[in-house]
This record gives structure tokens, sequence and C-alpha cells, in this order.
């Protein structure tokens, strides 16, 4: 059974998330969409367009699989290509979550801003400091 949701609040993602066997997402224009990270986090293969930062998170094959935008015959092949096999997407959706672990947990996001606050203080601390 497929479900197209759309958007939901934390409690239903966590179900939905559960639940779920391949995450897709077809933008034609994004960022660095969270679900994307979410799914990813989760252990779930994700599919999406490599429009903004998608194609600097997933690598094509590797931790996820990337079609063109606009392209729904594009898409519909890599879901079905997830759906026929249980051993490729849990490849895909573990190497997603070891690229969380790796880029994006806490333990490797929290000290690199540590670190853009104490440069940015003390920054800011020697321009109060500079005689005006």
């Amino acid at each position: 059974m497929s479900t197209c949701a759309g958007w939901v609040g934390p409690l239903e993602r966590e179900a939905l998330f559960s639940r779920a066997d391949i995450f897709a997402l077809s933008s034609r224009n994004d960022g660095l969409p969270m679900s994307v990270l979410e799914a990813m986090g989760r252990g779930l293969p994700v599919i999406a367009t490599p429009v903004g930062g998608l194609p600097e998170l997933i690598e094509d094959g590797v931790n996820g699989l990337l079609v063109p935008p606009s392209d729904p015959q594009a898409l519909m092949r890599a879901i079905f290509e997830l759906a026929d096999d249980q051993e490729r997407r849990e490849a895909l959706g573990c190497a997603a979550r070891e690229t969380i672990l790796a880029c994006y947990s806490a333990a490797v996001v929290l000290p690199a801003l540590q670190n853009v606050y104490a440069t940015v203080s003390k920054k800011t601390a020697l321009g109060a400091a500079a005689p005006g």
C-alpha cells in the first residue's frame, strides 16, 4: 500500500517513518529538506531529485537514488526498483544512516557550532576592545 500523507506533525511523522520502506521526495526546487535528513537518519532509502543541496548529500546508488526533476517515469522506476529489492533498500538505508551520523549528528554538528560561536565571540571581544 502506498501513502501520500502531505504535511504531518511530529507524532504522525514518526508513525509514518516507522511503517515506511522507502522515502521519496520529488522536488523541482529545494534547499536541504529536513524530511530527507530525517528519513536518512531513520535508515530509510531515499529517492530524491538532484536540486538544491541534495546532490551534496545523496550519492546516487550509494546512500540513495537521484532521479531527474519533473520525470515521473524515472521516479516510478526508482520506486519499483527499490520495492522489488529488499537487499538494495537495506543497503541504501544503512548507507543513508551512516551519512547522517558522520555529517549531521549532534556529535558532529554541536562541536562545529561551538567553534563558530567561540570564533565570533572572540572577534566580537577583540572588536569591542579596539580603540575607537
